[in-house]
């Protein structure tokens, strides 16, 4: 096509998912009919792959080439033989059943079975529990019973899978077999058919083929008016493959998403941010005056911060803020930081958690210290006496809290 000419360059620089799907709609794939279950299967393997590897197209192609190739997939609702394994077939009826390899063996004989004995004679009784290699050398051994039971089961398992295959048919069921098959389930037929026919006084060998009834041709299928809706039976639809481009002009990460306020806005209410929690933040992410600079950055990156005049005016409070003695005390790397740590206790049986915004130690005092943006309040000062008690309580002694309201510039010390 005219535009994947044009877009040779352009198309290789798109993420992989993406690239399928230009590529879907430029080579116009949803105009071939009766693939729609081929082109499912590719893009839901195309998301599994993607979930553990890179988005590269040639670690894809290696990928298709060495293994996705070769799945196999659900079939579509088309006029055709649907071929399936016995146990998928289990629990379903078709009008007519073909068997073509009615042969498999009636016991493991490649010895990789692993069967859990007990041994009953010593010395070997003295391990409680011995694994074994089914095969026929247990039958000449002290695991003999181990053995038979073992057999019995792959016998019944294996005729179970017979009577699945066998009553898959509502009306023609053709089996072909083959003869001097021991110890499979060929022989088992041969040995039923020749008593069977043997009792109807009929000649019958092996080298015949052996049939009852008559083949059932199949007939459309008759359409009832049911008015009941619960009780109409379930119908096929197809379903068509289609895909919509979808243009993405910003992606937002996780963390300036945390900060936006209001699902629907219009002139008079827009979305905003919140400047008191963004420094909140940007506060607790500062051990020392050095970390400013690196964490408005990573904010900035993370898009926190969203504009240069909004970088501008923090970094004027920041700066302003710690220029404060007490404050550069706080931020001189003099203490043992503990920033945004919880504390967990029990209380009326149950654990609770609070979470002070700065806790600073050394080998003489305890500093808690709570970050504030807004007005004053005196449950602020409740919430700090709360944490020294709990400090306290922890066994450190010469503790004292302080509210900070970053604006005012103001402390307020909690005894």
């Amino acid at each position: 096509p005219v535009e994947f000419i044009s877009r040779r360059n352009e198309l290789p620089l798109m993420p992989l998912y993406e690239l399928i799907e230009e590529l879907y709609r430029i080579f116009e794939m949803d105009k071939i009919e009766y693939q729609d279950a081929y082109l499912f299967f590719f893009f839901d393997k195309v998301v599994e792959y993607l979930q553990d590897n890179s988005s590269d197209p040639d670690s894809f192609i290696a990928y298709w080439e060495e293994q996705l190739c070769s799945k196999t997939i659900p079939s579509g609702e088309i006029e055709g033989i649907r071929i399936m394994s016995i146990h998928k077939s289990k629990g379903l009826e078709f009008h007519t059943v073909l068997l073509p390899f009615c042969d498999w063996k009636l016991e493991n004989e490649t010895n990789n079975q692993l069967v859990w004995c007990t041994p009953a004679v010593p010395p070997f009784n003295e391990l409680d529990i011995v694994p074994v290699n089914y095969s026929s050398a247990m039958a000449e051994s002290i695991y003999k019973e181990d053995y038979e039971r073992e057999r019995l089961q792959l016998w019944v398992d294996n005729l179970n899978l017979l009577y699945v295959a066998f009553t898959r048919a509502e009306k023609n069921l053709i089996v072909w077999s083959k003869k001097g098959q021991k110890n499979t389930v060929s022989e088992l037929l041969c040995q039923s058919l020749e008593s069977i026919t043997r009792e109807d006084s009929v000649e019958w060998n092996e080298e015949m083929p052996y049939e009852f009834g008559a083949l059932c041709p199949s007939e459309p299928e008759k359409v009832k008016m049911i008015s009941n809706k619960l009780t109409i039976p379930p119908a096929h639809h197809p379903v068509r493959m289609e895909s919509h481009r979808h243009e993405v002009e910003f992606r937002q990460s996780n963390r300036s998403a945390n900060f936006i306020k209001g699902e629907d806005y219009n002139e008079d209410d827009t979305k905003y941010i919140d400047l008191g929690q963004l420094l909140h933040t940007l506060f607790s992410a500062i051990e020392t005056k050095e970390d400013v600079q690196p964490a408005i950055e990573r904010l900035l990156f993370e898009g926190v911060i969203a504009d240069s005049e909004t970088e501008q005016n923090i970094r004027k409070l920041t700066e302003r803020a710690l220029s404060h003695p007490m404050v550069q005390k706080w931020y001189s790397g003099a203490y043992r930081l503990f920033n945004e740590c919880s504390i967990i206790y029990k209380e009326n049986n149950s654990l609770e958690v609070r979470r002070p915004d700065r806790v600073m130690m050394n080998d003489n005092e305890v500093i808690v210290v709570d970050f504030k943006f807004g007005k004053k309040n005196k449950k602020y000062s409740e919430q700090v006496k709360g944490y020294i008690s709990l400090l306290a309580e922890m066994g450190y002694k010469n503790i004292s809290g302080y509210l900070w309201y970053v604006y005012d510039g103001e402390f307020e010390k909690v005894g």
